[in-house]
């Protein structure tokens, strides 16, 4: 079976496994859907619709690294932040 999911670091064994079947029911769901609404274009459309899907989980990634590589910059504005209200803290230069 082809796996859908890119799973969350933080999720443990079990919910990465229910994750990956919730995805699984629901692409099965989708596959039912898409056969019973266009016999004749059903794996051009599933075709479509799943390489769609690899293109989230791909952007998701992607931004996922983004916002990591920024955290430490997010940290030390959000440290001056404190500073300037909580201690009227402004800096001189």
């Amino acid at each position: 079976m082809i796996n859908f999911v890119a799973t969350p670091d933080n999720l443990t064994e079990e919910g990465k496994e229910q994750l990956e079947k919730s995805v699984q029911a629901s692409m099965q769901s989708l596959m039912v859907l898409l056969i019973t609404q266009n016999k004749t274009n059903f794996s051009a459309r599933y075709g479509a619709l799943t390489a769609l899907n690899e293109t989230f989980i791909k952007v998701s990634h992607i931004h996922k690294q983004k916002m990591k590589e920024g955290d430490q910059h997010r940290q030390k504005l959000r440290d001056l932040l404190i500073e300037q209200c909580v201690f009227d803290y402004r800096p001189t230069n």
